[in-house]
């Protein structure tokens, strides 16, 4: 160590003092902290101080010291090792610690890189399931306005046709009082059909409003909007009480389920609808093949004992005038039941029981889906 300072022993001995032999730093080092540690521990091990040399250099070293009484006579022993490479180590320290630092800047920067490519996901995941379903209901309207609307126009005009032709027998009052009679139900019902249709589209342009209710407020209120119809409601296992969403048209769409299920009720058994509820975990992505994005769910099942369906064709059933059964203006009731599921991002399907009956099962996300 005398070597690397640069001293001989006797420009050392009884006239420099250890402190004198410190740089700077570790001067205020020694007086603060090492110097009383050593008073009071009596043993100080592995402490980095600089060492400056005859030249003025600072040499690193890492230093052990003991205080030591023997003998009525106080004296400190110690030991230093020159760390010529310490620089080295810090440096490597602080780039090391700089790497990291970029790296974890880096990695926060793919976190929101990622959570930004999720949200731009399920964007468009909402945007083609809604433009596959608009482009869905364009042809079904089209559809809609080539038959379901120009037949009730024609026939109208054929009974006014022939109403102008028995107009002046009197003979032929029955068969003309008969003819004008079909003439008022058509009109009312095509009336009514377009009224639906125009109901129906216009749930595409009203924003949402999400609130929470629970389902036998639901129930209750649908109740009311089909006009008390002799329905029992029988609630099975409802491991969700409640459910987030627009409930107005939540409230539509158990009403239409209702209004179904009286349709096709059965003449030898009392009409009941039996609900349960619950959680569960499905991939919100549907349209976009290869994605995956998990999130809750609350699964309603809506099952009832009605005759069922004749012939039944999957999705199909939810199709616009799929069940008009010639009476214009009916036959949206499951089409509406799909929108209003489809608006809150969720999936209806249904499945005939095979003693009868039908089976619905309704997926609504649990919290809003973020776009």
């Amino acid at each position: 160590m005398m070597e690397a300072l640069g001293y001989e022993d006797h420009e050392i001995l009884n006239t420099l003092r250890f402190e004198d032999l410190l740089s700077g730093g570790s001067r205020i080092l020694y007086k603060t902290h090492f110097f009383p540690m050593l008073l009071i521990q009596n043993d100080i091990k592995e402490i980095f101080i600089s060492l400056r040399s005859k030249k003025g250099e600072e040499i690193p070293v890492l230093i052990n010291m003991s205080f030591i009484k023997k003998n009525g006579v106080e004296y400190v022993t110690g030991a230093g090792l020159k760390m010529s490479k310490r620089n080295d180590f810090e440096k490597r320290i602080l780039d090391a610690r700089r790497d990291a630092e970029k790296a974890l800047q880096e990695n926060e920067l793919l976190i929101k890189t990622k959570a930004q490519l999720e949200i731009s996901r399920t964007l468009l995941e909402d945007q083609l399931q809604n433009q596959s379903r608009i482009n869905k209901e364009q042809i079904e309207f089209n559809k809609i306005l080539a038959h379901d609307l120009q037949e009730p126009l024609h026939k109208i005009s054929i009974f006014a046709s022939r109403l102008e032709d028995f107009s002046d027998l009197k003979s032929q009052e029955e068969k003309s009082r008969h003819y004008l009679k079909r003439v008022l139900q058509i009109s009312e019902n095509s009336h009514a059909l377009v009224k639906r249709l125009q109901v129906y589209h216009a749930l595409d342009y009203k924003k949402l409003h999400y609130l929470k209710a629970s389902f036998e407020t639901i129930l209750e209120d649908a109740i009311i909007k089909t006009g008390n119809l002799p329905l029992e409601i029988i609630y099975g296992e409802m491991e969700m009480k409640e459910v987030y969403g627009d409930i107005p048209k939540l409230t539509i769409l158990f009403s239409e389920l209702l209004k179904n299920s009286y349709q096709y009720r059965s003449s030898e058994k009392s009409s009941s609808i039996h609900i349960s509820t619950s959680k569960v975990t499905e991939n919100y992505h549907q349209a976009l093949k290869g994605a995956y994005r998990y999130i809750e769910y609350i699964r309603i099942t809506f099952r009832d004992n009605t005759l069922g369906f004749q012939s039944y064709s999957g999705d199909d059933i939810f199709r616009p005038l799929q069940n008009s059964d010639n009476s214009y203006g009916k036959g949206l009731g499951l089409a509406f039941c799909k929108k209003i599921v489809e608006l809150h991002k969720g999936r209806i399907s249904i499945k005939p029981e095979k003693n009868g009956g039908s089976k619905f099962s309704i997926l609504l996300p649990i919290e809003v889906p973020s776009n």
